[in-house]
């Protein structure tokens, strides 16, 4: 309940929750990354799989996105 914004329709409620499941993936991906590879990890680089990861998401699940 914590992380549901107030006011807002279903549609608009799915589309952020797209947003952050995608956020936090990737950011906790490129974290392993870091840990176990030794990889150097830019902070545009994960913006920008972020962005398109979600892009991706919700023009597959919804219509009027």
């Amino acid at each position: 309940m914590m992380f549901y914004p107030l006011n807002v329709n279903g549609q608009t409620l799915r589309i952020w929750g797209v947003v952050w499941i995608v956020s936090i993936g990737e950011i906790w991906k490129y974290q392993n990354r870091c840990v176990f590879n030794n990889g150097r990890v830019e902070h545009i680089e994960v913006f920008t799989v972020v962005q398109r990861k979600t892009w991706a998401w919700l023009t597959s699940k919804e219509n009027d996105a």
